[in-house]
C-alpha cells in the first residue's frame, strides 16, 4: 500500500488480485446478494485508490481495507432499504450454508431434503441479524479475524463486537432450534 500511496499502479494492481475475492466474499456474505457484491468490490478498490494519499501505517492493511468493506456494504443496505426493493437470495449465502452444513459422504434422499431445508432456514436466519450483528459474525466466524481487528473495522470496542456475535449466535440458535 505504501507503493500505491506513491502512485505505483502495478503495486494497485496486485492489491486488487490479491484481496478482490475475499473483498468480494465478505460483501456477499455482509448484503446478502452476490450479483451487487462484484460492484461493490469496484467501489471499494475505487475508493481505496482515491484515499491512497491519506492512508497512515497505524493499523494493518487490512483492517483498513475492511473497513471500507464495512461502509460500502452499510451504504448498499441502507440504499437497498430505501428503495424497498424485495432482495432474492443469491447463492453466496448459499456457500455459507454449504460451508456451515457437514454433508456425509453419500447423504440418502432425506437427508438432500434436510440438507436443502436447513439451507434455507440458514439463510432467512441470516438476513433476520442487524447488519452490525451480520458484519460480527460474517468478519469474526467466517472471515476469521479476531475481535480486536473486528473491533477496528466496525469502529466499535472488541466488547461490543462480543454483544454483536453474541447476540447474532443466539438468533440463529433460536432460529436453527430443529435442526440444532
Amino acid at each position: 500500500m505504501l507503493r500505491v500511496k506513491k502512485g505505483d499502479l502495478d503495486a494497485f494492481n496486485s492489491l486488487i488480485t490479491r484481496y478482490r475475492n475475499p473483498v468480494i466474499q465478505t460483501l456477499c456474505r455482509i448484503t446478502g446478494v452476490y450479483d451487487d457484491a462484484e460492484d461493490l468490490a469496484q467501489e471499494v478498490f475505487l475508493r481505496l485508490y482515491r484515499a491512497r494519499k491519506t492512508y497512515k501505517v497505524n493499523a494493518k492493511f487490512t483492517t483498513w481495507l475492511f473497513r471500507i468493506v464495512r461502509n460500502i456494504a452499510s451504504n448498499a443496505v441502507r440504499d437497498r432499504s430505501r428503495r424497498r426493493k424485495i432482495q432474492v437470495l443469491s447463492d453466496g449465502l448459499d456457500k455459507i450454508a454449504d460451508n456451515m452444513i457437514s454433508a456425509s459422504t453419500q447423504p440418502g434422499p432425506e437427508e438432500i431434503v434436510s440438507g436443502r431445508d436447513l439451507q434455507e432456514r440458514l439463510k432467512k436466519a441470516l438476513m433476520l441479524l442487524s447488519f452490525s450483528q451480520r458484519t460480527a459474525i460474517v468478519l469474526s466466524r467466517l472471515e476469521g479475524m479476531s475481535y480486536a481487528e473486528v473491533a477496528d473495522i466496525m469502529e466499535n470496542s472488541e466488547g461490543a463486537v462480543k454483544m454483536l456475535v453474541s447476540r447474532a449466535k443466539k438468533i440463529l440458535a433460536r432460529e436453527l432450534k430443529d435442526y440444532v
